[in-house]
């Protein structure tokens, strides 16, 4: 049998040419010249011919390099860095208009909800492939369902190229769904065939991995609970074995959410996180609180619309319930004032913000205009445990924005009191505005206002620059944080002689004895004199000149209050209990030493 498997046996493959030496000899050949040593020698004018033609050939050599470098670099900054991708997460939800909740829909291991997160999953997929992020196209997620027409809660994931990461915000990724799903194409396409989906109801948020890892640990305890108008609901609390839980609340379109947490624990460690959506987005965080916090046992939270998530994580120990959590639907509060104070130095009212002390809503605006009776006046605020300060214009503020006389402020939390006062110039109105910049909020604000003598806007006193305060000058304390108020001081902590601006200590002014010259530290000791650093001031709001005069013996007050309430001890003191019950209430007789 012929051995040839691909061709005929009587096909013979053609054979190439061997090339001729020089010399006429095949460089292959086996003959006998083959074996002649002067062979192995090449002719001289063979080599020097070579020569030249490596002469002649090498710039197109070189030039061909150089095209392939360029190709190669062009390559790498074209087309190797457009396919260095980045995964950009996005959250959000879509209304189906043909389909409606069931309280199945709620229970993450019903058969109902598997069924119908794989029809909404599918439905979503498609979407996105309509459009041209389909190209992008990773993952996605139905996690929850909520209540009504059926709204499905989602996220998915986009591979997209590093180079256009900052093209498709959430707001452009939006804007080509919606338009995919109001375009006459979309009527026949195959999302359409079990979901009629509403494109106004539609919502894409930014979000990132951590988030998606975060709602995935919370899933063996999430809560789904809807909250009716005028309904307070007590929600239940976390598994007893499970590490994290997420409760999702959802109300009424037209109303807000606020959130009570109670702490049931002196000392814990766990950590409740609440956010402005359905699912734990850092950048829709309100507030995060940990280990059971003290300073504030109770509070109350408010979401910027009728969506809403709160995360537990639990601490190094397992307790039972360490807080209560309770949910209600609320209107939403007007936060607009416009009114005119009347021509007193007293403090007259106060503006804050929605359902104070609540935690201020994300999407609080509040705009204030108050007018003075003139221009002798300025506007003073009066804030507790909160100042303001200037703020560069590309730093957001973290704890509310104000716009006050087109001067932006931020505010931020202090232990001390502050007044921002605004002086009155051109026009008697001014026009307060108050914002939160990012979700993230805080305990809600209250403002209290009045007017001030612009002429001498603390009579007797220093006006410290830095906080607004009106404080005592020369007093030996320095109340002022840049102690502005204690320099070239004359005589410190005591009084000055108006004659000659001697200084004597202050248990001798008012003594019967006299130390000034002309004996001005007697003067009007039974007298009213108008309130300063070391003067007392009676209930009447009238002052004395004496600067102890509370129960010693002698009515120096015209309606002789300092001479009220002297019973000692007091309830609950000791005799002389400095700490607790002050220096002048027993008065220097009762108590001659500290």
């Amino acid at each position: 049998m012929p051995k040839c498997f691909q061709l005929p046996c009587s096909t013979r493959m053609p054979t190439a040419e061997i090339p001729q030496a020089a010399d006429g000899q095949g460089d292959g050949g086996d003959g006998e010249e083959a074996a002649d040593p002067e062979g192995m020698f090449k002719n001289p004018k063979t080599t020097k011919r070579k020569g030249r033609d490596y002469v002649r050939f090498s710039p197109i050599l070189l030039a061909l390099a150089a095209l392939a470098s360029a190709g190669v670099m062009l390559w790498y900054f074209l087309g190797y860095k457009a396919e260095v991708t980045v995964s950009q997460v996005y959250s959000g939800s879509f209304r189906v208009l043909n389909r409606h909740f069931s309280q199945d829909l709620a229970r993450r291991e019903s058969g109902a909800f598997r069924s119908e997160t794989a029809k909404a999953q599918k439905m979503l997929k498609e979407l996105i492939a309509s459009t041209r992020l389909g190209a992008y196209y990773n993952s996605s997620s139905i996690y929850s369902f909520g209540e009504g027409s059926l709204t499905c809660f989602f996220w998915f994931v986009l591979d997209i190229p590093e180079y256009q990461r900052l093209t498709l915000s959430p707001e452009v990724v939006q804007e080509l769904l919606v338009g995919e799903l109001m375009s006459n194409s979309s009527a026949l396409a195959s999302y359409r065939t079990e979901y009629e989906m509403d494109p106004g109801g539609l919502v894409v948020l930014e979000a990132s991995v951590n988030d998606i890892v975060v709602l995935n640990s919370t899933l063996g305890c999430y809560r789904y609970s809807y909250v009716k108008p005028g309904q307070v609901l007590r929600l239940r609390g976390p598994d007893q074995l499970a590490s994290s839980c997420l409760w999702h609340l959802q109300g009424p379109e037209e109303l807000m959410l606020k959130v009570k947490l109670e702490w049931t624990q002196v000392d814990c460690r766990d950590r409740v996180a609440m956010y402005d959506a359905a699912g734990p987005l850092e950048k829709r965080l309100i507030t995060s609180v940990y280990g059971c916090s003290r300073q504030e046992p109770v509070m109350e939270v408010l979401a910027s619309g009728s969506v809403m998530a709160v995360v537990w994580k639990k601490g190094l120990h397992s307790y039972y319930d360490p807080f209560m959590l309770s949910v209600k639907s609320v209107a939403f509060q007007d936060c607009q004032v416009n009114l005119t104070l009347e021509g007193r130095l007293d403090r007259q009212g106060f503006l804050s913000t929605p359902y104070y002390p609540s935690y201020y809503s994300p999407s609080t605006h509040c705009s204030w205009h108050l007018t003075v009776p003139s221009l002798d006046y300025g506007l003073a605020l009066w804030f507790d445990a909160y100042a303001l300060r200037r703020q560069k214009y590309n730093l957001l503020c973290t704890q509310g924005q104000w716009m006050i006389q087109n001067r932006r402020l931020c505010g931020f939390r202090t232990l001390q009191p502050y007044a921002e006062r605004i002086p009155m110039v051109a026009s008697a109105g001014v026009t307060i505005n108050f914002t939160s910049q990012i979700s993230l909020t805080g305990p809600g604000v209250q403002v209290y206002y009045s007017l001030y003598n612009q002429s001498d806007p603390c009579p007797g006193e220093f006006l410290c620059s830095v906080n607004g305060l009106c404080v005592p000058a020369c007093d030996g304390i320095k109340d002022c944080p840049n102690g502005l108020d204690e320099r070239n001081c004359v005589c410190r902590a005591m009084f000055q002689c108006q004659e000659d601006s001697t200084c004597i200590s202050l248990p001798r002014v008012c003594d019967q004895k006299p130390d000034c010259l002309n004996g001005s530290d007697e003067e009007q000791c039974q007298e009213g004199v108008p309130c300063g650093t070391f003067t007392f001031q009676c209930e009447d709001r009238s002052c004395v000149k004496k600067p102890n005069p509370e129960c010693d013996g002698h009515l120096d007050c015209s309606d002789g209050s300092d001479e009220h309430h002297c019973a000692w001890p007091p309830q609950g003191c000791g005799p002389c209990s400095w700490a607790r019950c002050g220096r002048t209430l027993a008065g220097p007789a009762r108590c001659p030493s500290r």
